[in-house]
């Protein structure tokens, strides 16, 4: 026979793992969403203003090049 102390224990690291990786997918569901909305927020300068956009992001990217 188990134990309760034993049931106890299992339970116990049982739920440990299953927070463990709650906690990870929340952080992936976190930073995958500011990663849309980055997305999005670019999309819609782009659609607002899209000379002012590509200037934009060309001078972003000789700026990040030259560093």
């Amino acid at each position: 026979m188990i134990t309760e102390d034993t049931k106890f224990q299992i339970l116990h690291d049982h739920y440990k793992d299953s927070f463990a990786q709650i906690r990870e997918f929340i952080q992936l569901r976190d930073r995958l969403f500011l990663l849309i909305l980055i997305v999005v927020i670019l999309m819609l300068f782009q659609i607002y203003s899209p000379k002012d956009s590509g200037v934009a992001i060309s001078q972003f990217v000789s700026k990040q090049l030259v560093v």
